[in-house]
């Protein structure tokens, strides 16, 4: 017989979300990007069509399928100073105790096409976290240059990492020549 699947993803009005849900959503994103970042939330549906039937959807096809979506052009990070880091967060209900349950998903972000590909044994309610990492965007030094004259001299350095919201502001020295300076 004919046979298709398909998913189909479509934004989710957020308003249609329980409250204590979405709590549980951010406090999830919360743990894993740190504070205050910034949710979308997204319906995938996952449909079967057999020849001559009615469309099925499927909640749970019990084997994990490989989702890519395209993230909107204004959840794409346009500062060449910072890096966004996205998120998959999976709210799910369980036919069975009416209860939802939210899980982190893993996935690969392609800069390049805009695309995020990610895994799931289940369909339903999706949320895209995210956050934007500051990068450094300079580092300048205390003294532009120092003259040591004897042996064992010394001098201190101090770099200056910018800007003062950089995540990661550790330098590493190292020197060009170990016989002259270290």
């Amino acid at each position: 017989a004919d046979a298709r699947i398909w998913v189909e993803v479509a934004k989710t009005d957020e308003s249609s979300i329980p409250t204590e849900d979405k709590k549980e959503v951010t406090k999830e994103a919360e743990k894993i990007m740190g504070e205050n970042p910034m949710i979308t939330y997204f319906d995938a549906d996952l449909f079967k069509q057999v020849e001559g039937e009615d469309k099925t959807q499927i909640h749970e096809p019990g084997i994990d399928i490989q989702v890519t979506i395209l993230i909107p052009d204004e959840l794409l990070n346009h500062d060449r100073t910072m890096v966004r880091e996205y998120k998959i967060i999976r709210l799910h209900y369980d036919a069975v105790t009416g209860e939802s349950k939210v899980d982190v998903l893993s996935g690969d972000f392609d800069r390049g096409t805009g695309e995020f590909s990610f895994k799931t044994d289940k369909f339903s309610t999706f949320a895209i976290a995210y956050t934007d990492i500051q990068l450094v965007t300079g580092i300048t030094l205390t003294a532009d240059s120092a003259t040591l004259t004897g042996s064992g001299e010394t001098v201190q350095l101090t770099a200056i990492v910018a800007p003062d919201n950089a995540v990661n502001k550790n330098v590493i020295w190292t020197s060009s020549d170990p016989n002259v300076a270290t």
